[in-house]
């Protein structure tokens, strides 16, 4: 049983200024982890993993931490 998870306000507050998302499929990620986690810092942007419709990680730059 999956349970619904309520963003909190900060998790809000982050989406909105996060400028750049990457969507990738879970086995991408798997696959290409290291060079995606590089890319992610290097460029800044966020990037999503996804399974069929649903975003289920998601990879933050660490500017959108900042």
């Amino acid at each position: 049983m999956m349970k619904t998870i309520i963003p909190k306000e900060t998790d809000v507050m982050l989406h909105k200024q996060q400028h750049l998302t990457y969507n990738v499929k879970t086995g991408e990620f798997l696959r290409n982890f290291e060079y995606l986690a590089k890319y992610s810092e290097k460029a800044g942007v966020s990037i999503s993993v996804r399974r069929r419709d649903k975003i289920i990680a998601t990879l933050l730059a660490p500017a959108a931490v900042e």
